[in-house]
């Protein structure tokens, strides 16, 4: 699915997080993920993780096996199962605070991406759970990627948004923690970080006004 940036919802009320990621699911949760994700019919290697994680739809990995192929309809049922089943119970279970619906969003689309486990770990979650909206947006596409107690450094030729002609990259630039697939740094993972941030921080006034 192509398009422009999804922003499903304007309100900024706060809840608590079962009732914020119930209302995203039926305002654009799944579209935003779908934009950034992509849709593939045909079962394909994850870009990370190689044939070892067989991936097929919108980033659907249970049961899939070399060859398997689905419809768009198919590819539907399983992101809405893979969010309800898997992502929404995860963050039930760690985010201790309120937040807006498009938050909610944000943090969906980030789990469902990196995983329940490196979220649980993240300074993203320790530092929302600790009231700080702004540090945990910075998490999102800021946060620098360390390796063996340094910063890594970008030291190839820029990375390019294709379709813009934008810099997402500049050689000489730190590599940002939550953009990378087998250590390199990834397109469609720095906007998507970026994209996912973007809805976050918006609503941290509303953290404010509470």
């Amino acid at each position: 699915m192509t398009g422009n940036n999804t922003t499903p919802v304007s309100q900024t009320s706060r809840y608590g997080i079962a009732g914020a990621a119930g209302i995203a699911l039926v305002s654009g949760l799944l579209a935003f993920t779908t934009q950034h994700e992509g849709e593939v019919l045909k079962a394909y290697a994850d870009p990370a993780h190689g044939w070892n994680v067989p991936t097929i739809c919108v980033g659907h990995i249970d049961g899939v096996k070399r060859g398997d192929v689905a419809t768009h309809e198919q590819c539907g049922v399983f992101l809405d199962e893979d969010y309800r089943q898997k992502v929404v119970p995860a963050l039930v279970r760690l985010v201790k605070v309120e937040v807006t619906p498009n938050q909610a969003l944000a943090l969906a689309d980030f789990v469902f991406n990196v995983g329940e486990g490196n979220f649980a770990k993240s300074e993203l979650l320790r530092n929302m759970n600790a009231g700080n909206c702004a540090q945990a947006a910075f998490e999102f596409s800021d946060a620098p990627k360390i390796k063996k107690g340094k910063v890594v450094i970008w030291d190839k030729p820029s990375i390019i948004d294709k379709s813009s002609g934008d810099i997402l990259l500049a050689k000489g630039d730190s590599v940002k923690k939550w953009t990378t697939g087998n250590d390199i740094p990834l397109a469609g993972l720095i906007k998507r970080r970026r994209a996912e941030r973007a809805l976050f921080e918006a609503d941290c006034l509303a953290w404010e006004e509470k």
